[in-house]
């Protein structure tokens, strides 16, 4: 894969990379795993305001690609990060990539309980 420099006023940025499927993928991505979690990192979603400024401050750098899942939040917060995610992408003017993953949960065992998981990430 060829390698692109990002650039925003003539400022070096996040490098790209070109992928075979004709895209520019930074060589930094996000990850979302905290978002939505009160668990283990005591979210709440008075952080979303901070949330959002890191998002933008990352791709008004060069980055353009997230990590997420649709587990990532927990109880009643589940799915948060991907939410948060779609918020910031409809609200913005950034170009982004979303990697998302679905959980192995014991009810999802079937082709369509699959397919179904996807549709509700897609929502988010």
């Amino acid at each position: 894969a060829g390698l692109a420099v990002a650039s925003c006023s003539g400022e070096v940025l996040v490098p790209l990379l070109s992928t075979k499927g004709g895209f520019k993928l930074s060589q930094l991505g996000g990850g979302t795993w905290q978002w939505g979690n009160k668990l283990l990192w005591g979210y709440d979603t008075k952080q979303d305001a901070t949330l959002k400024e890191v998002f933008q401050t990352f791709t008004a750098n060069g980055a353009n690609w997230f990590d997420t899942g649709d587990s990532y939040g927990t109880g009643e917060l589940e799915g948060r990060a991907e939410e948060l995610l779609g918020q910031f992408v409809k609200e913005g003017d950034a170009d982004v990539l979303l990697a998302t993953k679905l959980a192995a949960y014991p009810w999802r065992l079937t082709p369509e309980s699959m397919v179904e998981a996807v549709r509700g990430s897609l929502g988010r």
